[in-house]
């Protein structure tokens, strides 16, 4: 019997081992389906037994694959914000310096 269900009692879930409440379904206690029975029996009327898929994830949950792509790309835009800073940087010292040839317009 694998533990995949969860005790639900109001608006809290049962945590590991019977010990305390919690309203996050990550936190709560798994269970198997004879457990989860037998101990939503004691109080029916605000008491029951839910498979762990019948729960939706909180939203956060789904969202986790796009943020890291996110990350990713804002990494990638920082990388190319910082060769292009150096560039800039270059070019001024160039411009600075008039090493540039003459008759040649400044890059500004």
């Amino acid at each position: 019997m694998s533990a995949e269900w969860l005790i639900r009692k109001g608006g809290y879930f049962y945590r590991g081992n019977w010990c305390g409440y919690t309203t996050v379904k990550a936190e709560a206690g798994r269970y198997t389906e004879a457990e989860a029975l037998r101990e939503a029996q004691v109080e029916p009327w605000h008491m029951s037994a839910i498979h762990q898929d019948e729960v939706p994830d909180p939203a956060g949950d789904y969202n986790v694959a796009e943020i890291a792509r996110l990350k990713e790309a804002l990494s990638e835009i920082r990388a190319e914000n910082e060769l292009l800073r150096a560039a800039l940087k270059a070019r001024v010292a160039y411009e600075r310096h008039g090493m540039h040839g003459r008759g040649q317009s400044s890059f500004f």
